[in-house]
């Protein structure tokens, strides 16, 4: 709930005591929000979805907080203005993250394969990106590749070649039985 005097008195209803379809809506706003910000860190809401941007100031003003950035705040999001972009955090202790992850070699190809492979991980990479430059003097997949996290081209293509293998192998049922006996006899 939210601790502010000045604001406590004017809230209708605390998080979860709302009525149903009030609760239906937050329900339904929250899993949106949560989809374009899993970190729970709210910025540029009314530019990058309006219409999300307007039901949060349609329930702020029903359920009575002073404003969206309050009742973003009830509900246990982060606001900040449109100024300096996402906190930077850590580096390192991403990078270090991923090195102990792929510690037996590589077994992503690209920033996307990385991303899904490591959900919890994902939403620090934007900005893990932008500054890679100035950290590491190189692209962040290029650094990654360095470290041994991301799979670079001739590691790719090696895994593209054992993939079509594979298939090839499931596709032809015997044939590898079939190698083998021929490998023997000649």
């Amino acid at each position: 709930m939210n601790n502010d005097p000045n604001t406590a008195a004017q809230v209708l209803f605390a998080p979860g005591q709302e009525p149903e379809a009030i609760r239906q809506r937050i329900q339904r706003l929250k899993e949106k929000l949560d989809s374009a910000y899993p970190d729970k860190v709210v910025t540029r809401l009314h530019n990058d979805h309006k219409k999300w941007g307007e039901a949060v100031t349609q329930l702020y003003r029903r359920l009575g907080y002073p404003d969206g950035k309050a009742f973003l705040t009830a509900y246990g999001y982060t606001v900040r203005d449109g100024k300096g972009g996402r906190p930077a955090g850590n580096h390192m202790d991403v990078i270090n993250e991923l090195k102990k992850r792929y510690a037996g070699g590589p077994n992503c190809c690209t920033m996307d394969e990385l991303k899904a492979a490591n959900p919890d991980l994902a939403p620090k990479f934007k900005n893990l990106s932008n500054q890679a430059s100035k950290l590491f003097g190189m692209t962040l997949a290029k650094y990654l590749q360095q470290q041994g996290v991301l799979a670079t081209s001739a590691q790719k293509r090696e895994m593209q070649a054992r993939q079509a293998m594979k298939q090839a192998l499931e596709a032809a049922p015997g044939e590898l039985e079939k190698l083998q006996k021929e490998c023997h006899v000649i």
